[in-house]
């Protein structure tokens, strides 16, 4: 993801979301990494569970459409967003019965 700085001037930032590391704290769904030239400054996002719905909304949109059908990646883009979207599902649902099935731990009485 490219993206500009006020307070770099001019300058394009690259931010390689794909190299990320993911993990979780506090609700919160964190992506550190690295930008890449002309800066190599670390980087923290963290996304609320709002924030992750609205990403996936983005989805929908008819820009967002658009752009993927006349990109000139436009199968790589789609089947890239199918494919993940398969593996997300398929990982998602066994771990969301096994959380509805299993008994919730109630908190200890002082």
């Amino acid at each position: 993801m490219n993206f500009w700085s006020t307070g770099t001037g001019q300058s394009t930032l690259s931010l390689p979301l794909g190299d990320a590391e993911a993990s979780t704290k506090d609700n919160l769904l964190i992506f550190k990494g690295k930008m890449g030239a002309p800066v190599f400054w670390d980087y923290t996002i963290n996304l609320s569970d709002e924030d992750f719905i609205s990403f996936f909304l983005l989805a929908k949109n008819h820009n967002t459409v658009e752009f993927m059908l006349n990109s000139k990646n436009r199968f790589r883009v789609f089947f890239s967003i199918a494919m993940s979207s398969v593996r997300f599902t398929l990982m998602t649902i066994p771990r969301l019965f096994k959380f509805m099935l299993m008994p919730q731990k109630k908190a200890a009485a002082k």
